[in-house]
This record gives structure tokens, C-alpha cells and sequence, in this order.
């Protein structure tokens, strides 16, 4: 009978300690799905900034290279612009001249 009360006894601190450790397993349980939750949203967040910087960047070396195009075309027109009038220098010169060498004819001629 003594026998019987120290086994019912023992028997019923290992049901308490069982069912505590029933509880802490599933207190570890919640926070490990808790945990894993968190570390996907973190996941998401983290993709969603990559992918919103590699968009910036990718808009920023747009942008630089709409302005570098821009600046390409104006020196392309100044450019021109230069070869024209570098064009038209000699014919200028070649007017002047010719103009020149007529007043002094004229000039002689008086």
C-alpha cells in the first residue's frame, strides 16, 4: 500500500513535469512560428528594398545618360556651328581681300 501511494505520488509529479513540458513545447512552438514569420516578412522587406534600389540606380543612370545625350547634341551643334563659320572664314577673308585690292586700285586710280 505504501508502495502504491509513492508510485501514485511519482506518477503524479511526472504528469505535472510532463505537462509542463507540453507547455514549454508549445510556448517554443509559438515563438519559432512568431520567429519565422517575422524573419519572412524581414525577407520580403529586404527584396523589396533591393529591387527599389537597383530601380533607383537604374533611373539615376537614365537620368545621366539622358544628360550626357543632351550634352552630346548641344556640343554636336556647336560643333557645327564652329565648322560653318570656320567655312565661311576663308571666303570672308577672301572677300575682304579682294575688296581691299580693289579700293587701292580705285584709290591709285584717283
Amino acid at each position: 500500500r505504501i508502495e502504491l501511494e509513492k508510485l501514485s505520488e511519482e506518477n503524479t509529479l511526472l504528469k505535472n513535469e510532463l505537462g509542463r513540458i507540453q507547455q514549454e513545447l508549445e510556448a517554443s512552438e509559438r515563438t519559432e512560428a512568431a520567429q519565422r514569420k517575422e524573419f519572412e516578412v524581414l525577407k520580403r522587406d529586404k527584396e523589396k528594398a533591393c529591387s527599389e534600389m537597383e530601380e533607383l540606380c537604374t533611373q539615376k543612370c537614365r537620368d545621366e545618360l539622358s544628360q550626357l545625350n543632351h550634352r552630346v547634341l548641344q556640343l554636336g551643334e556647336e560643333a557645327s556651328t564652329h565648322q560653318t563659320q570656320s567655312e565661311k572664314s576663308p571666303v570672308t577673308v577672301q572677300l575682304l581681300t579682294h575688296r581691299l585690292e580693289e579700293a587701292e586700285l580705285r584709290e591709285e586710280l584717283q
